[in-house]
């Protein structure tokens, strides 16, 4: 037998290819991926119901061409009938699905079909794609009959197409890990904490096992995730590192470079509105030029994009640009061959996200990195919650055609009936959504789906708001269990909205962690790590880490202003005492200072002052909405040897992920603990988790309000050489529970 050195799905096998012609999304939109599991099993029981014994479900079958090996699972084999079928679910019109679509799925087919026949030692073979309705759960039969030798040609012709592909590949692959054995840390030695960081991390690999590690601001967490990830990455197939916001992309990256692997190839994921080039149009090949001829393109596009090795998402626009396809899905494709991918959270974690599905269906050993993990339960939360308006439904059916008028109507009376028994309350809350509004939602995906199969084209934007915002909410109906809230609010007069909120990500987390090898979360602020388990449902056997701070109290002189009330009452009243707190340490050490404050309102009233008692002051605050460039702007004038005071809101985009080093910033005061608005919704949640773990108001405010703190804290200390000063403006912060939610390295006044 040959020395088998690259293996390959079937699947795989088929996308790299038999994918021809346009890029074309006007067939949708798909089945989910659990829609499709139950469709299959479907036909799998009326097989069985049929066939008895004689029918066999999921065939593994592998093969080999040279030193390829190709394997996956069949669909179905009826024994009498030498029938092997290959299931496809779907929606809309058959007859509209892009020849692209049927000939990748005569492909993998006929792949199935030549290792059966290889595998049996059989001279003919009938091949059945079977496609079933998920409106309707009706199949359409496509039959063909082949002979084996055909198959085998066919065989011989898809597998040469892809081993030159993987030859490179397999030597690219070897070389590699020859770099990452031989990989050095990029400095000297490690800065004080952050080799028992890396330790722990690689540990955490090898004996894949998930780790949650509190490590300080500053002290270089980014490069002791990546080179310990990397030194023991040799089994793995991908490793993913994922991030909150932009900047912590950027650090990835820089961390990434300064590591300098050879052959390590790294790209960069951005979301679609982002990358794309033609918002306007759609995606189909009649529409975007970008699309048209997609596939026929891909080939060469992926190889320049790949022989760079380094695919940051301006590296790939370039090529896109060069080869005239849409950069977007260029990077979905470039997801199987690159080998870290540094992405945003959703991308692994989301109920769709591509990367945990690319790394299920393809069979992929992965290793996630987790970077600022103290923000996944609140970003997690809303990616499995709902929203649902009664305005979306009246814009969508001034735009929607006549043929889409009934489900649409039907979908408001359904609102009329919801709210006519809540006539008097302003808030409410229902224990599940009727079933008649459930009805009225399916029947209007349902529509939608079935008009654009029809049509070829796109929704009106704002009745595609209304199709998404649909199968969200009934998405999360059906799944949604204790872990839920179900509220609504009067908007305006008959105007009004539901929520279905989550308030423990847990359960639907818990399959992403335990599908990796490995799950590292790493964060400056992540205690009571307790907390962190228990709502994101991290495994039993989950390691935990306090990295101690390589910091001293004689770097950072803390104080707390007892005689400062920052609560919503005392507001107004406390700005002539912060302000002479800000100007009184601004004359004694004059450098750059942050001032951060709980909402904006608060914000530009202390602006306002700061002005009036020292006009002499140079200010710059956040606004609201800022743009990258605005927000970038914000933090370039926080210049070396410069004097001025910057002003944001804490937990906004300036508390976390900048870097002011040195006496770019000398100090901060922060005039808020962080806590969460009081308000019905934040109160129904902390309910909820009072009764799931007995430590509501915690959980709701206290906890997320101080890590915001100790996030914003910790911008001014970011290595052994810095010296700063902070104040925390409120007498709540002498209180016993809050000062022990501080980082011990602080010696506070």
């Amino acid at each position: 037998m040959a020395d088998i050195g690259y293996k390959v799905s079937v699947r795989s096998l088929c996308e790299f290819a038999a994918k021809r012609g346009d890029l074309d999304l006007r067939f949708t939109p798909a089945t989910t991926a659990a829609e499709g599991v139950e469709l299959h099993q479907l036909v799998a029981r009326r097989r069985r119901a049929e066939h008895g014994d004689h029918y066999q479900a999921e065939i593994r079958l592998q093969g080999e061409f040279e030193n390829l090996r190709v394997s996956g699972r069949a669909d179905g084999w009826i024994v009498p009938t030498q029938t092997l079928e290959e299931v496809k679910s779907f929606r809309g019109r058959l007859d509209k699905m892009p020849d692209n679509h049927r000939q990748l799925h005569w492909a993998q087919l006929k792949i199935y079909g030549h290792l059966l026949c290889q595998q049996d030692q059989l001279e003919t073979i009938t091949l059945t794609l079977v496609y079933i309705d998920a409106a309707d759960n009706s199949e359409h039969l496509l039959v063909e009959h082949w002979r084996a030798e055909l198959l085998a040609a066919f065989w011989c012709d898809t597998c040469g197409a892809f081993l030159s592909w993987a030859k490179a590949e397999l030597l690219l692959r070897q070389d590699r890990d020859n770099n990452l054995r031989a990989l050095n840390f990029p400095f000297p030695d490690f800065q004080r904490g952050q080799r028992q960081l890396a330790e722990n991390i690689y540990q955490a690999i090898k004996s894949e096992r998930c780790l949650l590690a509190e490590a300080p601001t500053g002290i270089g967490k980014t490069l002791a995730s990546l080179f310990p990830v990397l030194k023991a990455g040799e089994k793995l197939d991908k490793i993913f590192y994922l991030c909150a916001k932009t900047p912590g992309r950027a650090l990835a990256l820089d961390g990434l470079a300064q590591l300098k692997v050879p052959d390590l190839k790294v790209l960069e994921l951005i979301a679609r509105d982002k990358a794309c080039e033609h918002p306007d149009l759609a995606c189909h090949g009649d529409s975007c030029p970008l699309a048209r001829g997609f596939y026929d393109r891909l080939a060469d596009a992926r190889a320049a994009a790949v022989a760079l090795r380094w695919m940051s998402a301006d590296t790939v626009k370039k090529v896109a640009a060069e080869h005239q396809i849409c950069p977007y899905y260029l990077s979905q494709e470039l997801c199987r061959w690159a080998d870290l991918v540094v992405a945003d959270y959703n991308y692994y974690f989301d109920d769709s996200a591509l990367l945990y599905g690319l790394a299920v269906s393809l069979h992929w050993r992965v290793a996630v990195l987790v970077d600022e993990a103290h923000n996944l339960i609140e970003r997690a939360r809303a990616m499995y919650s709902a929203r649902l308006a009664r305005a979306q439904s009246k814009w969508a059916l001034r735009v929607a055609p006549k043929a889409l008028h009934a489900p649409i109507k039907v979908l408001e009376k359904r609102w009329q009936a919801l709210l006519k028994g809540k006539a008097l309350a302003q808030r409410f809350t229902f224990d599940q959504l009727p079933d008649n509004f459930l009805i009225a939602l399916q029947n209007l995906i349902t529509d939608c789906s079935r008009w654009q199969a029809e049509k070829g084209q796109p929704l009106e934007p704002a009745l595609q708001e209304l199709f998404f915002a649909a199968g969200q909410c009934l998405r999360i109906a059906e799944l949604a269990d204790d872990s839920y809230i179900f509220d609504g609010e009067k908007t305006g007069r008959g105007e009004a909205e539901i929520h279905l909120r989550n308030v423990v990500p847990g359960p639907w987390l818990a399959p992403r962690f335990e599908y990796s090898v490995a799950t590292v979360l790493f964060s400056a602020t992540l205690k009571p790590l307790d907390y962190q388990c228990q709502l994101l449902g991290l495994p039993a056997d989950t390691v935990t880490l306090m990295v101690p701070s390589p910091f001293t109290a004689s770097q950072l002189r803390v104080t707390i202003c007892r005689d400062i009330s920052t609560r919503y009452q005392h507001r107004e009243t406390s700005l002539p005492l912060i302000v002479d707190k800000i100007f009184t340490q601004y004359q004694a050490e004059p450098g750059n200072y942050l001032v951060f404050l709980s909402s904006f309102d608060y914000l530009e009233k202390l602006a306002t002052a700061l002005q009036l008692a020292a006009p002499e002051l140079t200010l710059w605050q956040q606004q609201r909405g800022m743009n990258e460039t605005e927000r970038q702007a914000f933090v370039e004038n926080f210049q070396p040897q410069a004097n001025g005071i910057g002003l944001a809101v804490l937990g906004g985009a300036f508390g976390e992920g900048i870097d002011l080093t040195g006496d770019r910033l000398v100090g901060a005061f922060i005039a808020t603990l962080g806590l969460p608005q009081f308000n019905p919704v934040n109160e129904d949640v902390k309910q909820r988790l009072d009764a799931c773990f007995g430590s509501g108001y915690d959980y709701v405010y206290l906890y997320p309000g101080l890590q915001k703190v100790v996030q914003a804290a910790g911008r001014i200390i970011r290595s052994t050489k810095d010296r700063g000063v902070l104040y925390l403006l409120d007498d709540r912060f002498s209180q016993r529970k809050v000062k022990a939610l501080l980082p011990d390295w602080w010696q506070v006044n």
